[in-house]
């Protein structure tokens, strides 16, 4: 029988693995995004639009009224020194509140006679700082987070330790709430918390609007173990932080919850990190530009919005993450 003949595999094209190809996509879109999101509407001040804080710290699971009560608190920490003092009082707390002021980390902590806050935002220069950061993955608590998100939560932890033991110690709650990148500085604080040794904190629950993704799956497994039933994380319809970073290294912690475009809010399953991946990763920047602009052209829900805020070219993704549209979509 004659030998078969070998052929030489060196002089076969070779495909370029799919996997660089995705990679190579989600790293323009994704820079797409980051970019887009330079053009988040700027968030507007009023006292009345605070209004009363009538918080139940003895309310430990899903409550519609507190999540939108923290989410005004998460909208506060946007405000300057002087604004977020004035509305503090108002809100009938102890004292003046610690306002954090540190790097790329901003935020107050509160002290109310029953329990205590924390909020957390990001600097304006958010977005670029993260594509600077390149989404690598530093160990933390029980597992690896992004190294920005990491960074910004170091900037202020010493404070916030230092001023939860002496107004909290073991006895009062602690809340904690964050929108943006503010809303993963609060999850990666919470996991501290709940890491420390047995009493230290009473942590009553945490509110996040927006939040990237934060973690890895064995810190989100280990989170949503010891937590998941008092950790609410909200997503509002198109908002396109919750997809970022794209890598699959990188996960949401529970529990999740969702406003459909007709705003609606529906519970996510345990362990679903929603966000419209998908959508995205089948485009390239250039269709989603020109999905923008096709929106506006058609009579449709977000042309008015997006004419009222300047946003001519880009989608409703933006205009979603805004912290008033949660605040509007929570309001009892």
């Amino acid at each position: 029988m004659p030998k078969k003949i070998k052929k030489n595999s060196a002089l076969k094209p070779r495909k370029k693995p799919r996997h660089k190809n995705f990679r190579a996509g989600t790293q323009k879109i994704e820079s797409f995004l980051l970019q887009s999101m330079q053009r988040v509407p700027a968030v507007s001040f009023s006292s009345a639009s605070f209004g009363k804080f009538d918080f139940d710290p003895d309310i430990k699971g899903f409550n519609k009224k507190n999540s939108y009560l923290l989410a005004k608190a998460a909208k506060l920490a946007y405000a300057d020194e002087d604004e977020v003092i004035t509305q503090v009082r108002r809100w009938g707390f102890l004292e003046d509140p610690i306002v954090l002021d540190w790097d790329l980390t901003q935020g107050f902590i509160a002290h109310h006679r029953d329990y205590v806050l924390v909020s957390f935002r990001g600097t304006n220069s958010f977005f670029d700082w993260l594509r600077n950061f390149k989404f690598v993955q530093k160990k933390e608590t029980w597992g690896r987070v992004h190294s920005g998100f990491k960074q910004a939560a170091n900037a202020v932890w010493t404070i916030v330790q230092s001023k939860l033991e002496e107004w909290a110690g073991g006895k009062k709650g602690v809340w904690l709430t964050g929108h943006s990148l503010g809303a993963a500085i609060a999850t990666i604080t919470a996991a501290r918390l709940l890491n420390m040794p047995s009493k230290t904190f009473n942590l009553g629950g945490v509110h996040t609007f927006g939040s990237p993704r934060v973690v890895d799956s064995k810190f989100a497994n280990e989170f949503n173990t010891r937590f998941g039933d008092q950790s609410f994380r909200f997503v509002n319809n198109e908002d396109f932080v919750p997809c970022i970073p794209l890598k699959i290294s990188y996960h949401h912690v529970d529990t999740g919850y969702l406003f459909d475009e007709d705003g609606r809010l529906r519970k996510l399953n345990k362990g679903t990190a929603f966000a419209p991946l998908k959508q995205f990763l089948n485009q390239t920047p250039k269709q989603i530009e020109a999905k923008a602009w096709m929106q506006l052209e058609q009579d449709n829900p977000y042309q008015t919005r997006y004419v009222q805020q300047g946003l001519f070219d880009i989608f409703s993704g933006i205009y979603d993450h805004n912290i008033d549209c949660y605040i509007d979509l929570l309001e009892p």
